[in-house]
């Protein structure tokens, strides 16, 4: 951070505190102070078992039961994503035991906020979660003011018996700190929120938020905490600097590491954001952490009589703490309830060969890749896809597919993977429950799903498309909605790209009308990620999930027989998507000393 940054820093948090001395009234400084230690975490998304000696709900468990005893007055919260679907819910499904929901008892929050991966798998699937919590004889309240749940049979009975809510009040020595929750408003287009119970819907979060928060001033409670899931800190940030009333805030969804440079973090990585907490331009500090039980986050609050924020940290000293093996004893219990039997079930799927990974520089599926650009793994993704259809297009009355696209946030194991394929691996890589299906479409639908796909780029979204049959140019200087300027389509499924659909961001005259048959997943077909396929319905392709499509396309002797090779899957995918302009390097010489020189060049396609 430059020293500008360090000024401007302590310059907004010396003018926050002086804001507040001058809020507090002399008598309430004279009075002690009430200090509230908040333990946070968020985005755990059902990973129970450790990396090695990191995260892991053992440790997390242990790390918790450390922290809080000896914290000063300690409350415990979830701002979200609790579970995700995958192997380790798998592993539940497989033992007849939701080990997520056993988890969540051990750790004994609070307060937990929901996520938007708290309903992918539909709004049923919440529901029996909560009572699931609710099994183990634990009474913590799920929360969100903005989410209408009264359309939805089992959550309004939640609802009916206090344990859904809108905001809850805890009472800690004495004092009554209100909690007010909030889910992001992109609900409907990233996740499930339909299912046989019926459907949850979205309200705005300023509104609904500002509302409770209202009813708990004036039913006398001085201390509002605002817990949200709204997928990036900066997204929390801005809604909180439109609020009133909010003491200090708790975001998640965004994954951001906040650590200060005395905290201890794992090996090989630092913060998203260097300092603990982050101040909105109000002065309302905002605190989240990475996911996945890696860390735990602590916040120490002094308050005034009157529920003003005198100080934060001092001593008892606050920030981010690791949760490593390394560093204390894992929970004896949770290790041989919860990670025993999940750990089993998971070495069934890792010991289960799918393929080999030919390049050796392996195959891309991190995060901040397949949401950004054409990756080999995204590449190996939408060909399952479309290989899968293809093979069973006419059992299903399907016109033969010839495109594809998978949105790159369903491809979720966020790391590099060489050597072996195994089957556990791709379900680590497509763990939602998406199902393979198809449906015929026109030139100018193809293009706007890939306008979409490209849109928000920028945010690094989920809606970025891999894809397979086709490739296409787009231009980032251009305004969303307008950025593809090329695409030319294997209508023939040879390989060979025989039709240039687009050209200089125009359909060529006279293919305005060409039909397309494009498989994908039900999420998508359903408008998941904005993505729109036009009016008319879909054809599921039998019944068989994403991930089953690719393990059938790796082992299949008709597929990749076991090899997951060049030029389709080395790395760097093989030319399917191109970002102009993009950086180019004119080597110049002059006085006999060679200066690169970075310019801008177009690339189109031959």
């Amino acid at each position: 951070m430059t020293p500008t940054a360090d000024f401007l820093r302590g310059l907004r948090r010396s003018l926050a505190a002086v804001a507040l001395a001058l809020a507090v009234s002399t008598a309430a400084w004279a009075e002690d102070p009430f200090t509230l230690t908040v333990l946070h975490s968020n985005d755990s998304e059902s990973y129970l078992l450790p990396d090695g000696s990191r995260g892991g709900i053992a440790n997390f468990v242990a790390a918790v039961n450390e922290t809080r005893a000896a914290a000063i007055n300690p409350i415990t919260i979830c701002s979200g994503d609790l579970i995700l679907p995958g192997i380790y819910r798998d592993a539940g499904y497989n033992d007849g035991v939701d080990y997520d929901a056993m988890a969540t008892d051990r750790i004994g929050y609070d307060a937990i906020i929901l996520g938007n991966h708290d309903f992918d798998e539909n709004p049923d699937v919440t529901a029996q979660f909560i009572t699931d919590v609710q099994s183990y004889g634990t009474t913590v309240p799920f929360l969100s003011s903005n989410l209408d749940f009264s359309g939805h049979t089992g959550l309004q009975a939640h609802v009916t018996s206090g344990v859904l809510g809108k905001s809850t009040v805890l009472t800690v020595d004495g004092q009554e700190i209100g909690i007010v929750g909030a889910t992001t408003e992109t609900l409907p287009s990233i996740t499930t929120l339909t299912g046989p119970g019926g459907t949850v819907t979205v309200d705005p979060v300023v509104a609904a938020a500002q509302a409770e928060i209202d009813a708990l001033t004036t039913s006398g409670v001085n201390k509002i905490i605002f817990v949200s899931h709204l997928q990036s800190i900066n997204n929390d940030m801005t809604v909180v600097d439109q609020l009133t009333g909010v003491d200090l805030a708790i975001a998640g969804g965004g994954h951001e590491l906040l650590a200060d440079g005395d905290d201890v973090l794992h090996p090989y990585q630092s913060p998203q954001i260097s300092e603990y907490p982050k101040y909105t331009p109000g002065g309302v500090p905002v605190v989240t952490t990475s996911g996945r039980y890696d860390y735990l986050g602590k916040l120490v609050v002094h308050f005034d009589a009157a529920g003003n924020v005198l100080s934060l940290g001092g001593e008892p000293e606050q920030g981010v703490i690791r949760v490593n093996a390394e560093d204390r004893v894992p929970d004896a219990a949770a290790q041989a309830d919860i990670e025993t039997p999940v750990q089993a079930y998971v070495d069934v799927l890792m010991t289960t060969r799918a393929g080999t990974i030919a390049d050796a520089q392996g195959i891309d599926g991190r995060r901040s890749s397949v949401r950004t650009m054409e990756t080999n793994e995204g590449n190996l993704c939408a060909d399952s896809l479309l290989w899968y259809a293809r093979k069973y297009a006419a059992q299903y009355g399907v016109p033969m597919p010839t495109i594809a696209i998978q949105n790159g946030g369903g491809i979720r194991n966020d790391s590099v993977l060489t050597g072996e394929l195994t089957l556990g691996q791709i379900k680590g890589i497509l763990p939602f429950d998406n199902f393979v299906s198809a449906k015929q479409i026109d030139a100018p639908t193809l293009v706007g799903l890939l306008e979409n796909a490209v849109s928000q780029v920028e945010f690094t979204s989920g809606r970025f498309g891999q894809i397979a049959g086709m490739s296409f140019v787009w231009d980032d200087t251009l305004a969303p909605g307008d950025r593809v300027v090329e695409v030319s389509v294997d209508t023939t499924g040879d390989g060979v790209q025989n039709l240039v659909l687009v050209e200089d961001g125009d359909i060529v005259a006279g293919h305005e009308a060409d039909l397309f048959t494009i498989a994908s997943i039900d999420f998508l077909f359903k408008g998941g990620d904005d993505y729109d396929f036009g009016p008319g319905g879909y054809t599921a392709i039998g019944s068989a999930k994403y991930a089953d499509a690719l393990y059938e396309y790796v082992v299949s002797t008709d597929g990749l027989d076991g090899v997951i090779g060049s030029p389709a899957y080395g790395w760097g995918g093989e030319g399917r998507v191109t970002r102009v302009p993009e950086p180019a390097t004119l080597v110049l010489v002059f006085l006999g000393a060679a200066v690169l020189v970075q310019g801008r060049r177009r690339k189109r396609l031959a």
